[in-house]
C-alpha cells in the first residue's frame, strides 16, 4: 500500500496540470470536512482510482473501494 501511494503522489507531483486539480480541488473544502466531503472530490477519486486499478491485484482494489481509507492518506501526504 505505501509503494502504491507513493507512486500515486509521484505521478501526480511530476504533472504540474495534474498536480493542480486535485490541489484546486482539495481547496474548496471546509476547515472541519469530513469523510464524505472527500468522497465527492470526483478528480481526487479518479486519480486514486486509477492509480489502484493499474497497480493492484484486483482482491487488494476491492478491499480498497469499500474501506475508501485511501483518500485521507493522500489528503495526509498532499499536505493541503
Amino acid at each position: 500500500m505505501a509503494v502504491t501511494l507513493t507512486y500515486l503522489i509521484y505521478s501526480v507531483c511530476k504533472n504540474h496540470e495534474v498536480k493542480a486539480k486535485p490541489v484546486e480541488e482539495l481547496s474548496t473544502l471546509h476547515e472541519s470536512f469530513t469523510d464524505k466531503d472527500l468522497r465527492n472530490l470526483s478528480y481526487l477519486d479518479n486519480i486514486i482510482t486509477e492509480t489502484l486499478r493499474t497497480l493492484l491485484c484486483p482482491a487488494d482494489y476491492l478491499e480498497m473501494c469499500h474501506q475508501r481509507v485511501y483518500t485521507s492518506m493522500v489528503i495526509s501526504f498532499l499536505g493541503v
